[in-house]
């Protein structure tokens, strides 16, 4: 495929579907220092400056260089605005960022195109769900699953049916994102929370134990391990996990904060 598309490039330098196909096989191959060739041919060919900054970011992300390849993927929307695929890859490089308004606007692009983009979809759940509008969260995620069963989606859809203490559908969900995604701390503490909150505490500390192997300190974690030994009756354990995140109480959400407050309290000082 390689030596034939190189022909058709020969006869034809103009020929960006070729080059596109090109740089899909290169990517495959891992071929680097032919990609880097291709993006400095493509920036003197006519329509190759997007192709050749998709390339650029392509490179950027091998290198784990996330604001570089932020950048190199803005350059190739400039000229060709809307892309979904890249759309979607700079959305991604938002996410990995941290910077859900970023992902935000290429979202709201994103599904401008395609109301159904489950990505997208996700980072609009995302976001309504951080600004508090939990029903416009609800229905963001549940139209972003019906498209695909990203577990970022059926955690935070998990999360927010435990808030309404809606447990069935949530332990299905949070299951799914587990089985989906088994190195995913959040959907495996998630399904922990939702379980201990069911009384189904054998279960529940076989999840508790592997969010806390994946993420030794999380404090999330250990405030809900820390609630399942208080409901075990086992209460110097469930004090000593409160004492191991006393000084890092702050970094937990308020309600896990008022949470914490409370479990403080009823375990009194033992």
């Amino acid at each position: 495929a390689r030596k034939e598309l190189k022909m058709l490039i020969r006869e034809d330098e103009k020929l960006i579907p070729a080059w596109r196909l090109l740089v899909d096989v290169l990517l495959r191959s891992r071929d680097w220092v032919a990609l880097e060739r291709a993006a400095d041919r493509l920036r003197d060919v006519k329509g190759g400056l997007a192709l050749a900054a998709e390339v650029k970011a392509a490179l950027a992300m091998r290198d784990a260089d996330l604001p570089r390849a932020r950048r190199f993927y803005a350059d190739a929307l400039t000229v060709a605005p809307g892309n979904i695929s890249v759309l979607t890859r700079a959305l991604s490089v938002e996410l990995m960022l941290g910077d859900l308004e970023g992902a935000e606007r290429y979202a709201r692009t994103v599904l401008r195109i395609d109301g159904t983009h489950a990505l997208a979809n996700y980072v609009i759940g995302a976001s309504r769900l951080a600004s508090g509008e939990i029903a416009l969260a609800e229905d963001a995620y549940r139209r972003s699953l019906k498209t695909g069963r990203l577990p970022g989606a059926l955690n935070d859809l998990a999360w927010l049916l435990y808030g309404r203490e809606v447990f069935d559908e949530a332990e299905i969900l949070a299951r799914e994102a587990t089985e989906r995604n088994p190195k995913m701390p959040d959907a495996w503490d998630t399904l922990g929370a939702i379980l201990l909150r069911q009384g189904k505490l054998a279960e529940a500390e076989v999840a508790l134990e592997k969010v806390l192997a994946l993420t030794p300190d999380s404090p999330g974690a250990l405030l809900h391990m820390a609630q399942l030994q208080a409901a075990k009756g086992d209460k110097p354990h469930a004090r000593e996990i409160l004492h191991m995140i006393a000084d890092r109480a702050d970094r937990l959400s308020s309600e896990a904060k008022a949470e914490y407050d409370a479990l403080q309290r009823a375990l009194g000082d033992g």
